[in-house]
């Protein structure tokens, strides 16, 4: 008989509804967890070639209180005001080996009419810069233990999304006294905004600058 750290989970990823574990029952105590995610351009035309991580903290209705319930790279949203989200960092380019972006969570400091925690990524600029997901291969999600470092769960995104400039690619959510963690793997066009839309926040266009 062997011991040691369980072997990551593969989430099977379904468009419509994701495979589902039930986190908290299966590891019990566990509160401080680390959502990191990956990826590498498979091509580019020149163009620098950016994801974005971000996340949303919604209610029961999927809809975020305020534009605080919003963490990403976004300056003055690196943290929740709760202090249960943190966004810990942008890679600029996807390049090297590893995470490329990581936020870092507290499953007991999340507000109690919090149902939710959406984890995205979208491509800067996407529209404009004719970059889709179709140019991202090995793109990931996964769960960690922030306690022991151990990775519980992984998301690998298919080619589904291929041609999308955004994607939410895991949440959690609450079930009674528990929390879930569920692949989801959703693809939309227009990007971080469209993202930002279909959780209830307004935002400006993006501009590229690059």
């Amino acid at each position: 008989m062997t011991t040691g750290t369980p072997a990551p989970i593969s989430l099977t990823k379904k468009i419509a509804s994701g495979q589902k574990i039930s986190l908290t029952k299966e590891n019990p105590g566990l509160s401080k967890i680390v959502i990191g995610m990956g990826w590498n351009p498979r091509r580019t035309d020149g163009k620098a070639f950016d994801l974005d991580a971000a996340c949303f903290l919604v209610t029961a209705e999927g809809k975020i209180r305020s534009a605080t319930d919003m963490v990403s790279y976004v300056e003055g949203f690196n943290t929740h005001p709760s202090s249960a989200v943190i966004y810990t960092g942008d890679n600029k380019d996807g390049n090297g080996d590893g995470d490329d972006e990581t936020l870092t969570v507290d499953l007991a400091l999340v507000p109690a009419d919090i149902a939710k925690i959406v984890f995205t990524a979208s491509i800067y600029c996407g529209r404009t810069r004719q970059q889709n997901f179709g140019s991202v291969e090995s793109a990931y999600a996964r769960l960690v233990d922030a306690t022991s470092n151990a990775e519980l769960y992984r998301f690998d995104l298919s080619e589904d999304a291929s041609t999308n400039t955004a994607v939410i690619l895991v949440r959690l959510y609450r079930n009674g006294a528990e929390w879930k963690f569920e692949g989801v793997g959703q693809g939309y066009d227009g990007g971080f905004k469209a993202l930002c839309a279909e959780h209830g926040l307004e935002v400006e266009e993006e501009v590229d600058v690059a």
